[in-house]
């Protein structure tokens, strides 16, 4: 019950803004994540918001 948060799914529930999993400084895009599409462009561009939030999330942290 402590590990991640999933949808009815079975892809990984995220924050639509930053794509953050509800553990703190782990975080998902693309077709494992909630609201996923399936279209690689997506997935691409997700991905490029991930690793922006998560360098913003690091940054702050340390």
């Amino acid at each position: 019950k402590d590990g991640f948060k999933l949808t009815r799914w079975g892809t990984f529930a995220t924050d639509p803004v930053t794509m953050m999993t509800n553990i703190p400084g782990v975080f998902a895009a693309g077709d494992c994540r909630s609201g996923a599409t399936g279209q690689v462009a997506v997935a691409v561009g997700e991905g490029c918001i991930a690793a922006i939030e998560a360098e913003r999330y690091i940054e702050d942290k340390f």
